[in-house]
This record gives structure tokens, C-alpha cells and sequence, in this order.
């Protein structure tokens, strides 16, 4: 299942790595005429950093096999990121005990995903606020 989720200008830069005059640009693009993709607001009000980007109906996800694509490469990649997230904070709660630490084949995979996809804080901080935890459980693992 899919589900809208509006963002404001500043957090795409940061999640996507860029400036917000290339999130702008990027954004101009899919909102020229005959390319209403993506609504933003205040409506009345000229596109900015402050702007909230949303897309512009839910069929452009039924019917947008790429954008679907998107978004199921978004939801798998926030599926590990929560399993990381979830045995970091064990092994936290546990007093950071070395027999919590991931097997090598399982760290291999997640050790690729993050060279991978080069998650930012911007971008976990979407799912939690595990970031800095994760990063250090991994380090750990290693």
C-alpha cells in the first residue's frame, strides 16, 4: 500500500543530498505546463524553499510504473533500514554486547545496501530517529 507523503523543499534537499535550488529546478520541471505531477502550497505563493511538494493525485502511483518502482525500492530500503534499527537498539538495550552483533553474511548485505543507497539522516530520520545508532552498530559489526 501506498500512501501520500508531503515534503517540504528543504527536507527533499536534504534527503536527496542537494541543494534546494536543484530540488527547485527538478520540481519546475514536473510542474510546467502539461506536466501537473506535483502540487505544492501555499498555492497562491511562488515556489520555495518553504514550499510542501506533494504529488498531484494518487492514480500518478497506479499508473506510473516508474514512480511505483520508486516506491517500492523506498519501502524495501526502509524495511532494512528499520531491521538495522531494530537489532541496534537490542544491542544497545543490551549493554552493546558483541554476541548481538550481525554474522558476517547478513552484515555483507547490510554493509551493500548502505554503500548502496548512502542513506542520509534526513532520510532515516523519515522512519526514526535511529541514525547515529545504527551507524554506530554497524561500525560495531564490522
Amino acid at each position: 500500500m501506498w500512501v501520500r507523503n508531503p515534503i517540504k523543499v528543504t527536507e527533499a534537499a536534504l534527503i536527496a543530498g542537494a541543494s534546494v535550488e536543484e530540488v527547485l529546478h527538478v520540481v519546475e520541471a514536473f510542474r510546467r505546463e502539461g506536466r501537473n505531477f506535483i502540487t505544492s502550497s501555499p498555492r497562491d505563493q511562488p515556489l520555495g524553499r518553504d514550499s510542501t511538494l506533494d504529488i498531484s493525485h494518487e492514480s500518478l502511483i497506479r499508473r506510473w510504473r516508474i514512480l511505483r518502482d520508486w516506491i517500492s525500492a523506498e519501502q524495501k530500503d526502509a524495511e532494512i533500514y528499520k531491521q538495522i534499527s531494530y537489532h541496534a537498539r537490542r544491542w544497545e538495550e543490551n549493554n552493546k554486547k558483541r554476541w548481538m552483533l550481525l554474522r558476517p553474511l547478513l552484515l555483507a548485505d547490510n554493509i551493500a545496501w548502505r554503500e548502496n543507497l548512502k542513506p542520509t539522516e534526513a532520510w532515516a530520520r523519515r522512519y526514526n530517529n535511529d541514525f547515529s545508532l545504527c551507524k554506530e552498530y554497524l561500525h560495531a559489526c564490522v
